[in-house]
């Protein structure tokens, strides 16, 4: 319930295909996926180096969030309905691919009365690249959007086979 992805796209390139009726998107941005872990399940490495989950009794969690980040390159196809951007109703989808900058997993807990945090950075086996599938639907300057990811969080055979999805609301341009 407390995960959460957040992404900016500063350098957008929009290539007009027919007119302001379908255009093509790229750019450059930086997203940022942190995922909450519940029932005080914590992350940690095996002898054979893998990312391995198991729940932890002896401790009540506060926060349990693995982060990782990276560095994004969209590639979408829009349809718009007006020629007008802020009037159009529109639709569009394609992928977005990204290397990671950094991953990071982060604990608090109370040990003895004591508020105790727990930095871990690096070492989790993230996987290195995304690329994720993209929808788009919106009017104006506001968009829905979904994302699945086509790669596991985790490198291959290095840590749980999961597919993180997104699924959210974007503001201004068109990504």
């Amino acid at each position: 319930g407390g995960s959460i992805n957040w992404a900016i796209n500063p350098f957008e390139l929009d290539v007009r295909i027919v007119k302001e009726y379908v255009k093509f998107s790229t750019g450059l941005g930086y997203a940022v996926r942190n995922f909450d872990l519940n029932n005080n399940y914590v992350l940690t490495k095996d002898a054979n180096d893998n990312t391995v989950g198991y729940q932890d009794s002896t401790r009540t969690l506060t926060r349990n969030r693995f982060r990782t980040g990276y560095l994004t390159m969209p590639a979408m196809l829009y349809f718009n309905t007006n020629s007008n951007p802020n009037k159009a109703f529109r639709i569009g989808a394609g992928v977005v691919g990204g290397v990671k900058i950094f991953e990071a997993y982060r604990l608090k807990h109370y040990d003895d009365g004591h508020r105790t945090r727990e930095k871990y950075n690096g070492g989790y086996n993230a996987n290195p690249f995304i690329l994720d599938l993209r929808a788009v639907v919106g009017f104006g300057s506001v968009n829905f959007y979904a994302t699945y990811a086509t790669q596991t969080l985790f490198n291959s055979g290095k840590g749980p086979e999961v597919y993180p999805f997104t699924f959210g609301i974007s503001f201004g341009g068109s990504y």
